[in-house]
């Protein structure tokens, strides 16, 4: 099923076989899609001026004293709808803004993530 207006992604997760997972299923859909695999990569992301429509992020990236700088990453994409692709531990993340959606990470979670980027295509 292809998404009439392709978006721009950017995955992120600390488990490359996931990344690489969610690259290759969303790139089939017709999206372009970038990977980045450290907290430091994520926030350089958004100093420049790319493109994002969408944002996977897996909050295990950021190391517990780096938590103020997941925040930083979460408000300054305030208008950019967040995917929380990670456990349940990680719930509370979703209170820094109404962009924010949890999917937690299993066996139907790629399922679900096309479900919510179909709601953001439109």
């Amino acid at each position: 099923m292809t998404v009439n207006a392709p978006l721009h992604i950017l995955v992120t997760d600390k488990n490359h076989h996931v990344r690489d997972l969610l690259q290759r299923e969303l790139i089939k859909e017709g999206h372009y899609v970038q990977c980045e695999s450290s907290a430091i990569a994520i926030r350089n992301h958004f100093c420049t001026s790319q493109r994002l429509d969408l944002l996977i992020l897996d909050p295990e990236l950021f190391l517990p004293e780096h938590i103020q700088m997941l925040r930083n990453v979460i408000l300054k994409q305030a208008t950019v709808p967040i995917i929380l692709h990670t456990y349940s531990e990680f719930q509370y993340l979703r209170s820094y803004g109404e962009n924010i959606e949890y999917i937690s990470k299993d066996a139907e979670s790629v399922y679900k993530i096309r479900q919510k980027i179909l709601t953001c295509s439109r």
